[in-house]
């Protein structure tokens, strides 16, 4: 709200998790509230051109089984990015040090509650899957295409 952002919502679909939307959209005393897109992992994404520079995720390694299908929703919404103006790399603080972000790209950040080995499965799949991840500090990842995946 303070940076005027168009922001959009998504997870699975699930009453309690857009009445949450609501509620803290109201609290926020933003209205109407956030556009809500229910997606699957792994299933096909409702928006075929997304134009979203950066995607946010915080908690979400929590099942490994579903990795695959979290990594195939990713790797389909960094492909076809489609920009709706000149997109450029957005400066961001972290840990007090100014980041460049790429456009786009996938942020993501949480709390190891799965051993090393389970963990490792994620970001190498991503790998396989043609991604760069870059570990941020604090527990933060930034997660893009790789360069020869942009050809």
């Amino acid at each position: 709200k303070e940076f005027n952002l168009d922001i959009t919502t998504s997870d699975y679909n699930d009453q309690e998790i857009e009445d949450n939307i609501v509620h803290n959209c109201i609290a926020n005393e933003i209205i109407p509230s956030l556009p809500h897109i229910k997606h699957t992992w792994g299933d096909e994404f409702p928006i075929s051109e997304p134009d979203w520079d950066l995607i946010i995720a915080s908690d979400i390694l929590l099942y490994v089984k579903q990795y695959p299908n979290l990594i195939k929703s990713l790797t389909f919404l960094l492909k076809t990015y489609k920009p709706t103006n000149a997109a450029s790399p957005t400066e961001c603080k972290l840990n007090g040090a100014d980041t460049e972000l790429p456009r786009p790209v996938f942020l993501m950040s949480w709390r190891r509650r799965i051993g090393k080995d389970d963990e490792s499965l994620f970001f190498t799949g991503c790998e396989e899957a043609g991604l760069e991840v870059k570990h941020l500090g604090n527990r933060v990842y930034c997660i893009k295409l790789l360069r020869e995946s942009n050809l």
